[in-house]
C-alpha cells in the first residue's frame, strides 16, 4: 500500500499531499521529524526534493556524477540521504549480491546529462525535478535544488553576491581588501588587485617608499622634476593631484589601461562640456550588476553622460547630453549633440567621433536595455549583456560613418554581435 507523509505548511507554503518519493525538513532535522506548526523556519534553509516516478528507471545508472559513495539498507534511505546532501539531485541504488557501498549520490540527473544514463545491471536510477537543470547562477556559483519558492539557491563564490551570484562584490569600496596601507585597491570581476602608489614601489608583499624621478611617478603624460630629495609634478591641461592621478574622467577601470586612452576621450568631449568637468561614476556593470534597471536606477535624471564600452581590445562608446530617463515611456529622445566614439578598433583606424545626424533618435529609453544608441541601434547594451550576445553595434543608422571604415557593422566591437567585458557610465555633477 502507497505511504504518505502529511506535513504542516511551512513558511507560509501549504502542501496538500506529499507523496513517500518527497522529502521536506529544515537542514538540521531529518526527514521523519517536522518543526509544530508554530516554528520559524527561515525559507532559504527548508527543502523540497521530489522523486518522481517518471524519472525512476531499473537496469541503468548514471555514470560521471557521483559525488558520494555510501552503504544504505534500502532505496528510500538513499534517497533520504540524497535530501540530506545539499548537492545531491540523483541516486544509484545498487541491489545485487555485494558487500560493497550500494548507494551513489549524484549531482546531477539524466535531464542535464542523458548519454551518462548507461545500461547497468543490478542498479535502479531515480532522479529528481532538478530546478538548477537550467543553470540559473553565476560566476561559477553552485546551485542547490530544492530551496527557497524559487525550488534552487546559489552558493556564491568569493567575491560575488546577488540572488543569482551575478554582482560583482567591490571589496575596494567596501574596504575588505588586503591592500597594504601605501597601495591603491583596484577592484576586479570576483577578486582585486593591489597597485602601489606613486612614489612607492613593491617589494615582496609591501609597497616602499622611492625617491626621485626614477620610478616615474608622474601620471597621465605630467612631467617630473627633481627638487633636492623631492619631486615635483606637472601635469597635462585636464589632471590634477600630486601625481596627476586626477584626470579628467575619475576611476575608469577601462580608461586606465592605457593612459592615452584618457586624452582621446577628452579631446572629443571639451567642444561638448568644456576643459575643466571632472565626471563622476553612476554605473560600472562589473561592480553594480548587468541588468538594465540597475543602470536606470543609477543614471536616470543625470545630464551629460558618457558611456565607456570594453569587449577585448576594443574601446567604444557614446555621449549624450539629455539624461537617460525611461519615463514617462519608452522610446527616442531627441538631442543635436549626442556622438559615438572609437578608441580602439577593429580596424586599426585612428580614434574617431561620429555625430547623430538623425537628431531625433539620439538616444532609445527602455527600462530593461543599458545604454542605447541610435534607431536601428547604433550601440545597444542589452539587459544582462555581461551573460549574452545580444548587445549589438552597427554604425550608421542615426550617427555618421566616417569615410576610413570599412565594415560599419563589425569596426567598433570586433564582431555585431558581442559579450561586452565591461560597461562604465559617467556624468557631470
Amino acid at each position: 500500500m502507497k505511504r504518505s507523509l502529511q506535513v504542516p505548511p511551512l513558511s507560509g507554503d501549504s502542501y496538500d499531499h506529499l507523496s513517500r518519493d518527497v522529502f521536506i525538513s529544515p537542514v538540521v532535522m531529518v526527514v521523519e521529524k517536522f518543526p509544530p506548526a508554530s516554528t520559524h523556519v527561515q525559507k532559504d534553509q527548508c527543502r523540497i526534493l521530489a522523486f518522481p516516478s517518471t524519472l525512476f528507471f531499473v537496469g541503468e545508472r548514471l555514470v560521471n556524477h557521483s559525488i558520494a559513495n555510501i552503504s544504505v539498507i534500502d532505496r528510500d534511505t538513499c534517497e533520504h540521504r540524497c535530501y540530506l546532501n545539499h548537492n545531491c539531485v540523483s541516486i544509484n541504488f545498487y541491489f545485487g549480491p555485494s558487500d560493497a557501498q550500494n548507494c551513489e549520490l549524484n549531482n546531477s540527473t539524466s535531464k542535464e546529462h542523458e548519454k551518462d544514463l548507461v545500461k547497468a545491471a543490478n542498479y535502479v536510477y531515480h532522479g529528481t525535478k532538478n530546478a538548477c537543470g537550467r543553470a540559473p547562477c553565476f560566476n561559477n556559483a553552485i546551485c542547490q535544488s530544492g530551496f527557497t519558492s524559487k525550488r534552487y539557491r546559489c552558493i556564491c563564490s568569493v567575491g560575488f553576491s546577488g540572488p543569482h551570484c551575478e554582482q560583482d562584490i567591490d571589496e575596494c569600496a567596501k574596504k575588505t581588501h588586503e591592500c597594504n596601507a601605501n597601495a591603491e585597491c583596484h577592484n576586479t570581476m570576483g577578486s582585486f588587485t593591489c597597485k602601489c602608489k606613486p612614489g612607492y614601489v613593491e617589494k615582496g608583499q609591501q609597497c616602499e617608499g622611492i625617491s626621485g624621478c626614477a620610478q616615474n611617478p608622474c601620471h597621465h603624460g605630467g612631467t617630473c622634476t627633481n627638487e633636492g630629495d623631492k619631486y615635483k609634478c606637472t601635469c597635462l591641461q585636464g589632471f590634477t593631484g600630486a601625481h596627476c592621478e586626477t584626470g579628467y574622467i575619475k576611476n575608469s577601470n577601462i580608461l586606465s589601461k592605457n593612459e592615452s586612452y584618457f586624452a582621446y576621450l577628452r579631446e572629443f568631449l571639451v567642444p561638448a562640456v568644456g576643459n575643466d568637468s571632472y565626471w563622476l561614476l553612476c554605473y560600472r556593470a562589473s561592480s553594480h550588476g548587468w541588468a538594465g534597471r540597475v543602470f536606470h536606477a543609477r543614471c536616470d535624471g543625470k545630464k551629460n553622460i558618457v558611456t565607456i564600452i570594453q569587449k577585448d581590445q576594443y574601446v567604444f562608446g557614446g555621449y549624450t547630453d539629455i539624461p537617460w530617463d525611461h519615463n514617462p515611456y519608452r522610446g527616442y529622445r531627441k538631442t543635436e549633440k549626442a556622438f559615438i566614439y572609437s578608441i580602439k578598433n577593429k580596424e586599426g583606424l585612428m580614434p574617431f567621433k561620429s555625430m547623430v545626424r538623425h537628431v531625433s533618435q539620439a538616444i532609445y529609453m527602455q527600462i530593461n536595455y543599458g545604454a542605447t544608441f541610435g534607431g536601428g541601434f547604433d550601440i545597444h547594451i542589452a539587459d544582462y549583456a555581461g551573460y549574452n550576445t545580444n548587445s549589438y553595434a552597427r554604425l550608421g543608422h542615426t550617427f555618421l560613418v566616417p569615410n576610413e571604415v570599412k565594415e560599419k557593422d563589425t569596426v567598433l566591437a570586433g564582431s555585431l554581435n558581442f559579450t561586452p567585458d565591461e560597461v562604465e557610465v559617467f556624468y557631470l555633477p
